[in-house]
C-alpha cells in the first residue's frame, strides 16, 4: 500500500474488479504475442475481449548490494525478467525505485528503469488502442487509485482541463474527493529525456481510478534485438490540493 504523509491510502492492489492491478506497477500490456497486463485480451478481429493463456510474467532476479537510505531518501536497485508465456526471455530491467522527502506535506517516489531486449529479434510493444480498442491505451507505468479516489479531479497544465484522456502533456495531476474535509492529489511527471516525451495519458477517473504513463498509447513501441531504452518517472504523493501553477513549480522541481 501507498499512502500520504497524514496516512491517507492512496493505491489499491488487486482490487475485486480487476485482480490483476497492483497498485503502482510496471505493466507492458502486449509484447510479441505475449500480454504482460494481466486479465482477458482485446482482439482486433472480433473487436472484444477474451480469455486467453498468453500471460507473461515479470520475475525479480536479485537486489544490487548498493541500497541507499537516509532519514530523508531510500534507493533500492534490483534486476526483473521479463518472461513470455512460452517462458522466453524477453526484456531484462535494471530497475531503481526512489522514495524522497519533498517537504512537510508531500513526499515523491520514482522510477528509473532500463530494459535491454535480451532475444536475436525485435521486439514491438502495444496498448489495446493499437489493436483497436477506443481509449484502452493503457500502458507502462500505472497507478491504480484507493476506492476514496473515485470520481477524483483530473487536470494537467494549461490549455488542459479535466479531459485528459489520450493527450500529451509533461504531466497531470489527480485530486481525490475531500475524506472528512481533506483531499489529497497526485502528481505523475514525465521526463524529458523519456522517449515520446510529453506522453500521452491514460487517465480515468470513475469507479476506476486510474492513470498510466502510456509510451505506446497509440502507436506500438518498437526495440531492436539487443538494444536498450530508459524510462523516468516520478510521482508525488501529497496531503492537500495543488493549483496547475503550484503543481507545475513541484513537478519541476521532482526533475532536478
Amino acid at each position: 500500500p501507498v499512502r500520504t504523509l497524514r496516512g491517507e491510502l492512496v493505491s489499491d492492489f488487486q482490487p475485486a474488479d480487476h485482480p490483476w492491478h497492483h497498485g503502482i506497477a510496471w505493466a507492458f500490456t502486449y509484447i510479441n504475442g505475449s500480454n504482460f497486463w494481466g486479465g482477458p485480451t482485446f482482439e482486433r478481429a472480433t473487436g472484444a475481449y477474451a480469455q486467453k493463456k498468453i500471460h507473461g510474467r515479470q520475475l525479480h532476479i536479485e537486489w544490487k548490494p548498493t541500497i541507499h537510505a537516509d532519514p530523508n531518501r531510500c534507493i533500492l536497485d534490483h534486476t526483473v525478467q521479463w518472461r513470455a508465456a512460452s517462458g522466453e526471455n524477453l526484456l531484462i530491467e535494471h530497475r531503481q525505485i526512489t522514495a524522497r522527502g519533498v517537504n512537510t506535506q508531500c513526499w515523491a517516489i520514482s522510477f528509473d528503469s532500463t530494459f535491454v531486449n535480451n532475444t536475436a529479434e525485435d521486439l514491438v510493444m502495444a496498448s489495446p488502442v493499437c489493436e483497436g480498442r477506443p481509449e484502452g491505451g493503457y500502458f507502462g507505468l500505472m497507478w491504480r487509485g484507493a476506492a476514496t479516489w473515485r470520481y477524483g479531479r483530473i487536470y494537467g497544465p494549461p490549455p488542459l482541463s479535466r479531459e485528459v484522456m489520450g493527450q500529451a502533456a509533461p504531466w497531470i495531476a489527480y485530486e481525490s474527493l475531500p475524506i472528512v474535509g481533506n483531499s489529497c492529489t497526485l502528481l505523475f511527471v514525465d521526463d524529458p529525456l523519456n522517449p515520446r516525451y510529453p506522453t500521452r495519458w491514460f487517465a480515468r477517473s470513475g469507479e476506476q481510478p486510474l492513470v498510466s504513463f502510456a509510451l505506446a498509447y497509440a502507436e506500438p513501441f518498437g526495440l531492436l534485438a539487443g538494444q536498450s531504452f530508459r524510462l523516468r518517472y516520478n510521482l508525488a504523493v501529497l496531503d492537500g490540493v495543488l493549483s496547475p501553477g503550484e503543481a507545475s513549480i513541484i513537478a519541476d522541481a521532482l526533475l532536478h
